[in-house]
């Protein structure tokens, strides 16, 4: 098993309040028991891939690198997405080789903080300690106790990364700023087969601020490949051998305040290998009049797990959550999304769509909570399932849990084949098999990715969707809908 105290000891220059608090998280984290493939929320995933007795974590080191050119083969990743991305206002990135974040200029004079935790502690730890130490009280924000129980219980990777992730990303907009560029997060994570990575972002948002972060978590591509334009694909399409014994594990945790009045426009990418197994948690909290715009692409793993849990604690707050699901081979993704509306007057709305080929699978949990105070609430989630191949499968399970008498709450779902008529029409006008299920895929993904307002990144997307689609095989025109479950719910 890891041995926690060890890992402490070497984080001996963080403050003693910070060292208790992971102390508080790893024992939460011990007494939780281990998910596995019978619990709702980790259905369809094979935990047996991964052991974290034997997992050792990869530690990436906390020196600054000079300049951006100290990449080394990931360079040609950052300029690749420099071409859809155009002049950032600025960039954080945790890499193999050690960390580099570039804020520019002007938004410095402004008060923008783009810091790691370590520089955090030396620099700013009175007003980042209140954001750091939250994690464990912001599940107890709920008011219902059987939501409360499955997140405690699917929260176990996020309290594992509070207590030995040894590093962090932090973005800080002070009241009032406004950005009009956006700001790009670059975590090139570690491929070792017995590794264990952890990565954190926490984004601050004071007052009637605004900003837009582009977040891309990858894998460490070095392992695989010197040649450049062959490590840009392997780390953009998901390329790579998959262990058939044990996976590496990929724990990332994002954690967004957003103040009264503060806008944010988030998107984050998600592309790893087939020897990955990723699990990400996401939490906002959102205050009164805030806006959150939000798009979750995930575009390639061995395993995915993701969960979004949003607290509308503020009257006025108002959340728009977008995701997109590509998957291929047999990969497997389980999704699940919250919006936990707690305050009156709030709104929130989900899109979430997922095109799966080969033996892909997915399964998706949507949940709109309303608690008996938050009347007025308008809370919708969509959730469209499109199936590409004679053995890929989706499952939706929306849920409302409603508490309030003075609501406008539903939800969709559908899953079904790929039209075979559509496929025929654009073949007669000259695509073949693989141009038309590629026209089909990114209309079926297009208005959920037109919705992202940072400019670059639908376009950017979109040509991550034809490249894997390109990569596998065709459409099966035997393709059909599970006799197990309904093609369409509501």
């Amino acid at each position: 098993m890891f041995d926690f105290k060890t890992h402490l000891s070497k984080l001996d220059k963080e403050p003693q309040w910070l060292r208790d608090k992971r102390t508080q998280a790893w024992d939460k984290f011990s007494e939780l028991p281990m998910p596995n493939e019978n619990d709702e929320a980790w259905r369809l995933l094979d935990l047996d891939v991964i052991n974290l007795d034997n997992l050792q974590l990869a530690v990436a080191p906390t020196k600054k690198l000079a300049n951006v050119n100290e990449l080394g083969q990931f360079l040609s990743l950052y300029e690749h997405i420099n071409e859809f991305v155009h002049n950032p206002a600025g960039v954080l990135v945790e890499s193999p080789d050690g960390m580099w974040h570039h804020l520019d200029e002007q938004f410095a004079r402004q008060g923008v903080i783009l810091t790691t935790l370590s520089e955090a502690l030396n620099e700013h730890v009175e007003l980042f300690k209140p954001y750091l130490d939250c994690l464990l009280n912001q599940s107890n924000e709920t008011q219902s106790t059987e939501l409360l129980s499955e997140f405690s219980q699917s929260s176990k990777f996020a309290l594992l990364n509070q207590a030995i992730c040894p590093n962090a990303m932090i973005v800080y907009v002070p009241k009032n700023v406004v950005i009009d560029k956006p700001f790009m997060c670059l975590n090139l994570l570690n491929h070792s087969v017995t590794g264990l990575n952890m990565a954190r972002l926490v984004l601050i948002a004071e007052q009637h601020s605004q900003l837009s972060l582009v977040n891309v978590l990858t894998t460490d591509i070095a392992a695989h490949t010197a040649d450049k334009e062959q490590a840009v694909n392997i780390a953009l399409n998901g390329k790579g051998s998959r262990s058939a014994h044990q996976l590496s594990l990929t724990n990332f945790l994002l954690q967004v305040f957003l103040a009264p009045g503060a806008e944010l426009n988030y998107a984050e990418i998600q592309n790893f290998d087939q020897n990955t197994f990723a699990i990400s948690h996401s939490y906002y909290t959102q205050e009164q009049d805030s806006r959150l715009h939000s798009l979750v692409a995930a575009l390639g793993g061995g395993q995915l797990k993701g969960e979004v849990r949003n607290i509308l604690k503020g009257r006025g707050a108002e959340s728009n959550l977008n995701g997109i699901v590509l998957g291929s081979n047999n990969e497997r993704f389980n999704f699940n999304t919250i919006e936990d509306h707690i305050a009156p007057d709030t709104k929130s709305s989900i899109d979430f769509r997922v095109a799966l080929k080969d033996e892909a699978q997915s399964i998706y949990h949507g949940n709109i909570q309303v608690s008996k105070q938050a009347q007025k609430t308008d809370a919708f989630q969509s959730n469209k399932n499109l199936l590409l191949g004679t053995k890929a499968h989706a499952d939706s399970l929306p849920k409302l849990e409603i508490l309030a008498d003075d609501v406008k709450c539903s939800h969709g779902a559908t899953v079904g084949p790929v039209d075979r008529n559509q496929v025929f029409y654009l073949m007669t006008r000259g695509l073949n098999e693989s141009q038309a299920e590629e026209l089909i895929v990114n209309g079926f993904f297009h208005q959920t990715l037109a919705d992202c307002s940072i400019i670059g990144v639908a376009d950017w997307l979109d040509s991550l969707v034809a490249k894997k689609i390109r990569s596998g095989s065709n459409i099966n025109n035997k393709v059909t809908v599970s006799d197990k479950e309904p093609a369409l719910t509501r």
